[in-house]
């Protein structure tokens, strides 16, 4: 039996098939450093034009979906491997400057940069004379 759903078109009385696809949670590496923190996502299969990044007052999600690709030219008639969709959310804190957050993508990694604050920089304070 397809583990497709089947979904029943109500305008026109019509039965489509509607692919379930396995949502994925990708791994994540993290590192800190005093003026920012870098996200690495490991998400193999996408690009950039197939990520999207939300950002909801302190919630960030990304989500991805894999394409696929067929390059062989024939349609489907079975298919048993099922392309992920990849989803992951992070909850920020009051540290992140969220204006200047920048994401790229290379090679199926998607990489987050998250600016700290002003505010939550190190900072030396000089001592004054007197």
């Amino acid at each position: 039996m397809s583990k497709d759903k089947l979904v029943e078109n109500e305008t026109k009385g019509e039965v489509s098939r509607r692919e379930h696809r396995p949502t994925v949670v990708p791994s994540v590496d993290v590192a800190e450093s005093e003026t920012e923190i870098t996200l690495w996502a490991d998400m193999p299969g996408i690009d950039q034009e197939n990520v999207n990044i939300d950002l909801e007052r302190n919630r960030l999600t990304v989500t991805a979906d894999c394409p696929f690709v067929d390059s062989s030219g024939h349609r489907a008639g079975h298919r048993e491997y099922r392309v992920p969709r990849y989803e992951r959310s992070f909850v920020l804190g009051d540290t992140i400057d969220r204006d200047a957050i920048v994401a790229s993508v290379q090679n199926g990694v998607l990489k987050l940069v998250l600016p700290k604050t002003a505010a939550a920089k190190p900072r030396r304070i000089e001592i004054l004379a007197g």
